[in-house]
């Protein structure tokens, strides 16, 4: 496809296809503005925790029984976008009319298709430009009047946005079912591997074998030549000691230790939080 370039833009959006425009967020959507501060039992109420994080759908509907702030009301149609901690991906084309968190940008799609823009604020350039501007060191986010409202939007004619917004849709379907099967086969043979761990350790190499009742009713029956022993005969356990752990040294700071959270469901080791400790305080820890 040809693309002509236009200098006036961010960017993230260095060349558009011929006959493409832009134009400025706030010009093509209008910001719902509404509050509400009446509890109700209704689930219609979205926090930023109910947005799964970059896939555009939502995960739970609550109440307003329990907030204490007034809400944003938005409509059916409406595209949301968390403005806090951007980098999460927050996003969603509502199904129905509802309330949200001021956190939450309700955005009425007025001179754009809402499929079109679900995907344009959902898009890699929007997120990593909300990500380069956000302001706040412990907790970023992006300004609607000064920065989200000045945002470029690309503008294709509305019979191509809608074209756009299918094409993604079935493709995102697929990519989705695709995804879905992968887990299925990886639950299915994560199954099978525990399945052989658990039956080789009780039940040996060879499966003919004689047999026996260990005495342990999860275990069963296990091979005639075999001995059951409790742990503490076969092994010896380090009873520990009490340690200040500091979070986030450099590997020349100190020690590095080993929580439970370090230790993955599968056995492995998960190494995203380390801890350390000063060498100092092992050695008082032997003495």
């Amino acid at each position: 496809m040809a693309v002509e370039m236009n200098v006036q833009h961010d960017s993230f959006l260095d060349a558009l296809p011929m006959g493409w425009t832009f134009d400025r967020l706030k010009d093509v959507v209008l910001l719902r503005n509404e509050k509400s501060d009446l509890a109700s039992a209704d689930e219609d109420y979205l926090e930023l925790e109910d947005l799964e994080s970059g896939t555009g759908r939502i995960l739970n509907r609550r109440n307003t029984l329990e907030v204490g702030s007034a809400v944003t009301l938005f409509k059916k149609g409406d595209v949301l976008f968390g403005k806090l901690r951007p980098y999460l991906e927050k996003f969603y084309e509502s199904e129905f009319d509802g309330k949200c968190t001021g956190e939450i940008l309700a955005f009425k799609p007025e001179r754009i298709l809402g499929r079109f823009l679900f995907f344009c604020i959902g898009s890699r350039w929007f997120i990593e430009l909300c990500n380069a501007l956000a302001y706040g060191a412990k907790m970023p986010r992006v300004s609607w009047p000064t920065q989200l409202s000045q945002f470029n939007i690309p503008l294709p004619s509305r019979p191509e946005q809608q074209r756009i917004a299918a094409y993604l849709d079935a493709s995102c379907a697929a990519i989705d079912a695709a995804v879905a099967a992968k887990r299925r086969q990886i639950e299915t043979l994560d199954a099978l591997r525990k399945s052989t761990v658990g039956q080789i350790l009780s039940q040996g190499l060879r499966p003919g074998q004689a047999q026996k009742d260990s005495g342990i009713g999860s275990v069963g029956r296990i091979p005639a030549n075999w001995d059951v022993k409790q742990l503490r005969y076969v092994c010896e356990v380090n009873s520990g000691i009490t340690l200040q752990l500091e979070k986030g040294q450099s590997a020349g700071d100190g020690v590095r230790i080993l929580t439970v959270s370090n230790i993955t469901i599968d056995g492995d080791l998960d190494l995203e939080d380390e801890y350390y400790i000063d060498p100092a305080e092992l050695t008082k820890a032997d003495t």
